[in-house]
């Protein structure tokens, strides 16, 4: 009973996956992506509720990505996404780059997301981050993070605005 109640509860995902990168100079490499999901629904057990599958959700991106561009090492990351869906249709956008300075590391990223769904309800997120990374010694590495994420979303059903801001500090030990 156990095993069949959990089987009414699982959802199956099914993703394929297509891409390639080609550089184009020394320094430039492009590359195009495509992604398709489909994830299944879940039935009624209990007091859980039956939750409908999302359909087939597709995703086309294309990349740019770039190195020793300004300064030995850098690197430079810029995508874009188109995302079509039976409930969703969207875009996403990111830049990253990336600066060595002798044992520091210091990111800059920015990513923005826009939404509409079958309901008419549109979003958009827009998130800018910087980080700074230390090596401390071979194995052990500090990192501080600070960013922000800016949430508007609109439509019939919901207004729904935010602000969060975050920072993260931590260590990584490699054991190799």
């Amino acid at each position: 009973e156990l095993r069949s109640q959990a089987a009414i509860l699982t959802s199956t995902t099914s993703t394929y996956t297509a891409g390639f990168i080609h550089p184009v100079s020394p320094r430039w490499q492009l590359g195009l992506d495509y992604r398709q999901v489909n994830i299944t629904g879940t039935g009624a057990s209990g007091t859980w509720l039956a939750l409908p599958g999302t359909g087939t959700t597709q995703v086309y991106s294309g990349q740019a990505l770039g190195s020793s561009l300004m300064r030995a090492n850098d690197s430079f990351t810029a995508n874009a996404s188109a995302i079509s869906g039976a409930q969703i249709t969207g875009q996403n956008y990111s830049l990253a780059y990336m600066i060595p300075v002798n044992d520091w590391r210091f990111d800059a990223l920015v990513g923005y997301y826009y939404q509409t769904d079958s309901q008419n309800q549109r979003q958009t997120l827009l998130s800018p981050t910087a980080r700074v990374v230390y090596q401390l010694r071979k194995r052990l590495t500090l990192e501080l993070s600070a960013g922000s994420n800016i949430l508007d979303e609109s439509g019939p059903l919901q207004q729904q605005h935010y602000r969060r801001y975050f920072t993260y500090g931590g260590y990584r030990w490699d054991f190799n």
